[in-house]
This record gives structure tokens, C-alpha cells and sequence, in this order.
């Protein structure tokens, strides 16, 4: 299956002292979903761990590059599966490592050593870079969520033998159809221009996203301006007004 690496450095909020001149790297796979191989480098510098290097492996037939409308992939791109869902790795590798600073706090009494890696963690990320399956090397997209950014659905193509058989198993109950936003992203390139600006309504739920809000559980954000506590979901209409 084809592999897209993520590499990146994350820099430590407190060193990590250690006696240690070298240590070996850390492999971890993750056995479940796309994210299948994670490797963890500890950078030493005069005795102190200041940053972790972290390779991380996503593969599978059903992932894409997303990039932003108007731009090549060598200015950025974002990775994602075909269900609509865009990984992130720094967020992926903090889930990770949270626990073993915990761990290591506890170990060495370095409790300084173990903080709330989720907060302001963009800031923690430098050098990142994705590896295509071509070999091609480029940079990861800039923007917060939520992105406003073009997939390229591709053109139409013909029916092949694992569309019929995808018909087979939708049938037997044991298959899932289409996901709805490739419906709506298709017919909606053949209506309007990409160039063209519309006023679209949304209508659904409103769901309170805990994993949003601030630690006290507030319904507005005063630090990370581009996420949203409150948000549609799931979604029932969309309407183009304009």
C-alpha cells in the first residue's frame, strides 16, 4: 500500500536532563487504522533533551493529498482519506508521547518534564515535511482548522469490478455507501465556477465539542481562535442562497 511519511521536529517545553551520551530510537506500531509505523528519535544536546523527532507512517490505497485551491503540492499539502478525514500528525504524535512523559516525570522526579502538550502545540512543530509515495518530499499545508481547502475529486471514470462488488456488499449489509460529501462536492463542481463566491446555509445540530473548548469547559475559545466549541453537527441540509 502506499505510504506517506509526516517528519517533523517537536521541541520540548522543559528539557529533559539524561547521562545518557546516545539512545536509541523508539519504534511503535500502532496497529489499527492508517497511522501504521511511528518512529521517536530523542535529539540530545549537552546532556539535555530539547527535541523529539518523530517519522510517522500513514498508509493505505484510500489516501489522497489535499492542497489549497490554486496551489502545486511544493507549497504545502495536507494528507486524507477518501472518507473526508484530514490527519494530523503533531496531534497524532502528541496522543503518543503525553504518557511517556508522564512516565519518564515519574521515573526521574523530573516532574517539570510533563505538561498539557495540547496547549498552543503548533507552536511546539517545526521542520515538517511530507514524503509521497513517489519519493517526493514537500511541505506540510499552513492553516488552523477548520481548512478551507480544494480536493481534487478527479474526473469522472468508468465502472470497474470493484465498484460492482462494493454494489454487492452494500446489498448483503455488509458494505457502506459513498460517503455523502463526495456526492455533494461532485454535483456541486458542475454547477458552479470555482471562482465564484456563494452564501451557503447549514442546518443541523448543534453539538458542543468538549475537545474544543477551553479546560474549563466554556462555550468560547480566547486562545485558539480557529476552533470552535460549538459546532453542526451532524449535518442534515445544505443550501446555496446566492
Amino acid at each position: 500500500m502506499p505510504d506517506y511519511v509526516a517528519r517533523f521536529t517537536f521541541t520540548l517545553k522543559t528539557p529533559i536532563r539524561t547521562s545518557a551520551a546516545s539512545l536509541p530510537e523508539i519504534r511503535v506500531n500502532p496497529g489499527a487504522g492508517h497511522l501504521t509505523a511511528v518512529i521517536l528519535r530523542p535529539l540530545i544536546d549537552q546532556g539535555m533533551i530539547r527535541q523529539l523527532g518523530f517519522g510517522m507512517t500513514y498508509s493505505g490505497s484510500d489516501l489522497w493529498i489535499i492542497t489549497w485551491q490554486g496551489q502545486e503540492p511544493e507549497q504545502g499539502v495536507f494528507v486524507g482519506d477518501r472518507a473526508g478525514r484530514c490527519f494530523e500528525p503533531a496531534w497524532d504524535a502528541a496522543r503518543l508521547v503525553a504518557p511517556l512523559l508522564y512516565d519518564l516525570a515519574a521515573r526521574t522526579l523530573q516532574t517539570s518534564i510533563y505538561w498539557d502538550l495540547f496547549d498552543a502545540l503548533p507552536k511546539h512543530v517545526s521542520d515538517f515535511t511530507w514524503t509521497l509515495p513517489n519519493g517526493r518530499e514537500v511541505p506540510r499545508g499552513y492553516g488552523d482548522y477548520p481548512w478551507r481547502a480544494y480536493l481534487d475529486l478527479g474526473d469522472d471514470r468508468p465502472l470497474d469490478s470493484s465498484d460492482w462488488g462494493a454494489m454487492q456488499s452494500l446489498l448483503n449489509g455488509t458494505g457502506s455507501p459513498a460517503p455523502l460529501w463526495r456526492v455533494l462536492l461532485a454535483e456541486a463542481s458542475k454547477r458552479l465556477k470555482i471562482r465564484e463566491h456563494h452564501i451557503i446555509t447549514v442546518t443541523g445540530k448543534a453539538f458542543f465539542d468538549v475537545g474544543h473548548a477551553p479546560a474549563n469547559h466554556s462555550n468560547r475559545r480566547t486562545d485558539k481562535k480557529g476552533y470552535a466549541a460549538w459546532e453542526i453537527h451532524p449535518v442534515r441540509a445544505l443550501h446555496i442562497d446566492q
